[in-house]
């Protein structure tokens, strides 16, 4: 199955958003969004690429962002997207594993609620309406079945 993306119009725009899958214990940080669109919602932490900024520096600086925690980008998970015609642009979601985690755990943006380190077993058993990525579920069973491709990839995608 190859990755795919249709774009047929000039004005659909996209936005790439790199999300970090960091591990602690056993565990997956998670947080849960304090913005008014996924208000309530459990997702990875990350963040939108900035001007001259790689896909790993947005994942690592969207981790401590968000969660406080920081950490080494080690490998590829997945890409996602999803397009949003009532508001004209869609995402590009690049997933990546984070190794070497440091830091304590909590929230260290505006835009976050809590954050939280959850069983794999949990994620799987919530609401899909409580997750503010439609593929966390799926990401998740990637990761945990080993998915992973090397970070030099990501100059190809």
């Amino acid at each position: 199955m190859g990755y795919h993306l249709n774009i047929t119009s000039d004005d659909q725009k996209f936005k790439i958003i790199g999300l970090a899958l960091a591990e602690i214990d056993n565990k997956i940080v998670l947080i849960q969004d304090a913005r008014e669109r996924s208000y309530g919602r459990w997702g990875l932490p990350g963040g939108a690429l900035r001007h001259n900024e790689t896909v790993e520096d947005a994942v690592l600086r969207g981790l401590k962002e968000d969660t406080g925690l920081e950490g080494e980008a080690d490998s590829i998970i997945g890409i996602h997207h999803w397009y949003y015609p009532e508001v004209g642009y869609g995402l590009i979601y690049k997933i990546l594993a984070v190794k070497n985690i440091k830091g304590d755990l909590k929230p260290a943006s505006k835009d976050v609620l809590t954050a939280k380190l959850y069983d794999a077993h949990d994620i799987f058993k919530m609401p899909d309406e409580s997750c503010r990525h439609k593929e966390l579920k799926q990401v998740v069973k990637d990761w945990r079945r080993g998915k992973r491709y090397p970070l030099d990839i990501i100059n190809y995608l």
